[in-house]
């Protein structure tokens, strides 16, 4: 025959916390730690296609955003790039008359764009007869005098650059188609420009009154003849140094303008018709912009923040934990550069480094012990707390069973007492009159007793609701009125009660009949558990002033004392200790409690 064997309440507790707290996390982390560790060692493999691809990102940014510059400035008209100009809807004054006033080109007007230091235009054909022009945009209205001065000298500079640099290869007149390299015109895209607006456009001359006599005589020379072609290449970018030895980029088109057919003679005025125009026009784009505050925005918009953009220049790590694509800017956007060392000015770098990754997975790690450690000690307390309760629970009906079987047992001894003593009186078995009154005696003390457990519970229940209304009161006095009624039981003076009362104490708040209840209590604890054999040392009740100024009541016996894991508990309802079915002295335990 098997026989199970109960666990205590604590071993249970236990075994409920490791099968349903402790087994289900570790096997929770473990499985979400194997999931970190294997993301983290994909993230690592994956770092050197992360960087190359961050690397993609950057160059397709850096080229839509320049390639978005050159098609803006491509899409300009080739007359823009003078102090002013003349369009057809100016010159028309709309009363069939001629206003021979032009407007100011916004390369004038405008503000630069981002990127743009400046532009410039020179007719390829008038050679070193004109000046390049050299147009700067509208400067913005809080600039200081300092950027002013600034401004000034890159004008002359840039102006020196473009005449004796970049523009004026002064070749026999018979190569400018291949200096030029023309062909490359040839197969661009052709508009069909009116012959009016060229010839306004490409006069040097804005005598008004040259213009408006000429234009008409224009009209009469050219016949049906209404357009011209012209043709725009493409924007190239070339990086090259000026005098002082600094770089300068440099976007560059060539424009190619239709002369009028042989036959036709142009009037005053308008003579660049009578040959084919070459025009070399462009912009100097702004190296600083370039290769530090267009990088630098664009990799903050589409780089990850585990891979970093190196500038120009700047540092490169150099360690087996991080990946390094190199990004050649001048390669990238097909600049053509004169002098190869200067290449190595626009190389930046994109690195991806396992170090942001290390620390990523380190926190995660960090994170998953404290919510681990959190919920196991969350759980762990709410069963901690759970038993607790139950222990408490049970506590509160073995005391409730105590307190029943203690209240049963009050209430049937003098039950029984008051029903014998009744009957006899009743069946007349007390013939005498002395020992009529001795049953009558006898009736009303265990009354009494059954008066004085009601009491008891109900004076719990008063006190549990309601707050005590203490009054001041000399307590030696009242404890002096409750011990006189304490000395006697049953009509005899026991003998076994000293009082020792200070006089001249502080008044105390004080309910009497609490202090009686108090008193009572105590002194038939004493003689419960405790009772004075004759000549002994008599239950002791005191009162005195304290160390601290207070008053103290004080009841002393020598009875056995209360162990001191006991202690603890003897204040509360109903608590008292041992079995109540296997007690041999009253109570109830609210004696103490009250």
């Amino acid at each position: 025959m098997v026989r199970l064997r109960r666990l205590p309440p604590q071993r249970t507790a236990l075994f409920l916390y490791s099968v349903l707290v402790v087994v289900p996390a570790i096997v929770l982390g473990a499985l979400l730690w194997n999931q970190l560790t294997s993301e983290h060692r994909r993230q690592r493999a994956a770092i050197p296609s992360d960087a190359r691809d961050a690397a993609r990102r950057l160059q397709e940014a850096i080229q839509r955003t320049v390639g978005e510059l050159l098609e803006r400035e491509g899409r300009r008209e080739f007359y823009h790039y003078q102090q002013d100009y003349y369009d057809l809807s100016t010159v028309d004054d709309g009363r069939g008359g001629l206003d021979p006033r032009p407007a100011s080109s916004p390369l004038v007007t405008e503000q630069r764009p981002t990127g743009i230091l400046g532009w410039f235009s020179w007719d390829w054909y008038a050679g070193g007869d004109i000046e390049p022009v050299i147009l700067t945009g509208a400067e913005p209205p809080q600039r200081s005098p300092e950027a002013f001065a600034q401004r000034a000298q890159w004008r002359l500079a840039f102006e020196e650059f473009v005449r004796g640099e970049l523009l004026l290869d002064q070749r026999p007149l018979g190569h400018v188609r291949e200096a030029l390299d023309l062909l490359e015109l040839e197969s661009g895209p052709e508009e069909q420009v009116a012959v009016d607006l060229l010839a306004l456009n490409m006069s040097p001359q804005r005598d008004p009154e040259c213009v408006v006599q000429n234009l008409e005589k224009l009209h009469e020379s050219v016949g049906d003849l209404q357009t011209l072609g012209v043709r725009y290449g493409d924007f190239g970018l070339r990086a090259l140094r000026d005098g002082s030895g600094a770089l300068r980029l440099v976007a560059r088109r060539k424009v190619g303008i239709e002369e009028l057919p042989r036959d036709i003679l142009a009037p005053r005025c308008y003579e660049a018709l009578e040959r084919e125009t070459v025009l070399v026009q462009g912009f100097e784009i702004d190296l600083a912009w370039l290769l530090e505050e267009l990088p630098s925005a664009q990799a903050r918009a589409v780089l990850a923040r585990a891979v970093a953009c190196h500038l120009p220049g700047a540092p490169i790590p150099d360690d087996a934990e991080t990946t390094v694509v190199p990004l050649d800017l001048f390669e990238l956007l097909d600049v053509e550069v004169l002098d190869p060392a200067d290449e190595e000015m626009a190389v930046m770098h994109v690195s991806a480094s396992t170090a942001s990754i290390d620390r990523a997975h380190q926190v995660q790690l960090g994170w998953l012990l404290g919510v681990t450690a959190v919920m196991v000690a969350s759980i762990g307390i709410g069963i901690r707390l759970l038993v607790s309760s139950a222990r408490v629970s049970l506590e509160q009906a073995r005391r409730t069973e105590n307190f029943v079987a203690a209240v049963t047992h009050e209430l049937r001894t003098p039950l029984a007492a008051v029903k014998m003593y009744g009957e006899m009186l009743r069946d007349g078995w007390a013939r005498d009159e002395g020992r009529r009154q001795d049953y009558l005696e006898r009736i009303v003390g265990e009354t009494n007793r059954l008066d004085e457990l009601v009491d008891k519970v109900l004076t719990k229940r008063m006190l549990t609701g309601h707050a005590p209304d203490p009054t001041p009161g000399d307590l030696s006095a009242l404890v002096a009125d409750c011990a006189s009624g304490l000395r006697r039981v049953g009509g005899k003076d026991l003998g076994d009660l000293e009082v020792d009362l200070t006089q001249g104490l502080p008044s105390v708040w004080v309910r009497p009949e609490g202090l009686r209840q108090i008193l009572v209590n105590l002194v038939e604890n004493a003689r419960k558990y405790a009772p004075v054999p004759s000549g002994g040392e008599p239950i002791r009740i005191s009162t005195r002033r304290g160390q601290r100024g207070g008053v103290l009541l004080e009841v002393a016996d020598r009875g056995p004392g209360i162990p001191e894991q006991e202690r603890s508990k003897i204040f509360e309802a109903f608590y008292r200790m041992g079995d109540e079915t296997r007690r041999s002295t009253q109570g109830t335990g609210l004696g103490l409690h009250l």
